[in-house]
């Protein structure tokens, strides 16, 4: 399957998110998508540098009446803005990169200073649910068993193969919270900074 260029989440590294390191299948903590909270700058919106750092992050229009929700910052010039307006609020910054069969949004270039850590397959608009099913429902042991150090999966062929599943058992209504579609994303750390 074909992944795409996505761009990059920034995250605030020092907001690690409730119940996220998951030990019990992942032995050094998870470090997938989920464990920060993404775009801290959204908390800070009484700055007006942030407030606008944040909406650009987070729409782009598309004509005079429509905009488009984005995920993912795909400007590397953007992206170090941000970067440096979490560090001006002293936020601790953590940034992914992310590639994807997510087509809507698509970054021109991939970084070249990144380490992969693995697959993961989530919701896009973000939901931590997928990971939440993974990590407790009884159907998946067999998967958790394929996960790496950083509770990702180490292949792709893996991270498809849940998805599949996942995909039909949501569509039944047996996992998951409602209406939404699953992607599997490569995802790198990068030393942006």
């Amino acid at each position: 399957m074909q992944l795409f260029k996505n761009g990059y989440i920034v995250q605030d590294a020092g907001s690690d998110r409730c119940g996220m390191k998951m030990p019990f299948f992942a032995p050094k903590g998870y470090r997938g998508i989920h464990r920060f909270i993404t775009f801290p700058l959204t908390f800070c919106q009484s700055d007006p540098v942030c407030r606008e750092l944040s909406k650009k992050q987070s729409w782009r229009k598309i004509s005079d009446n429509l905009f488009q929700l984005l995920e993912f910052i795909s400007d590397e010039e953007l992206l170090k803005q941000y970067v440096e307006a979490c560090h001006g609020k002293s936020i601790p910054v953590r940034c992914l990169y992310i590639e994807s069969d997510y087509e809507d949004e698509i970054c021109q270039e991939k970084p070249q200073n990144i380490r992969f850590i693995g697959y993961e397959v989530t919701e896009i608009s973000f939901s931590d649910m997928t990971l939440c099913d993974l990590a407790i429902n009884e159907r998946f042991e067999n998967y958790r068993q394929l996960l790496n150090e950083n509770g990702l999966f180490a292949n792709e062929g893996d991270a498809f193969k849940f998805k599949t599943e996942y995909k039909a058992l949501l569509e039944q209504d047996l996992v998951g919270d409602g209406n939404v579609d699953v992607f599997v994303c490569a995802v790198y750390e990068t030393d942006i900074k």
